[in-house]
């Protein structure tokens, strides 16, 4: 089973990143719920990843997690703290 740790991490990174940009903010989900959600799975995909034993999808899903704070951070940047 630990084999496919880094599938099933790779596996929580697309779901979260889903989650994320396809469930509208107006009225069915506050910005709080969608920002836990999105810190649940990625707290859920480096665990996977790290437990994953082969080191390619270490390294696939900790770029794509890199990158994704950096486009986070931009935003939170740009649009400005309150905007989180």
């Amino acid at each position: 089973m630990r084999k496919h740790f880094g599938k099933i991490s790779f596996a929580f990174l697309i779901l979260t990143f889903g989650f994320y940009f396809i469930v509208p903010t107006n009225n069915n989900y506050s910005s709080t719920t969608i920002n836990t959600w999105l810190l649940i799975g990625l707290v859920l995909t480096l665990i996977f990843s790290f437990l994953s034993p082969k080191n390619i999808w270490k390294k696939i899903v900790l770029n794509v997690i890199t990158i994704a704070i950096v486009i986070f951070l931009f935003i939170v940047i740009a649009f400005g703290i309150s905007g989180l």
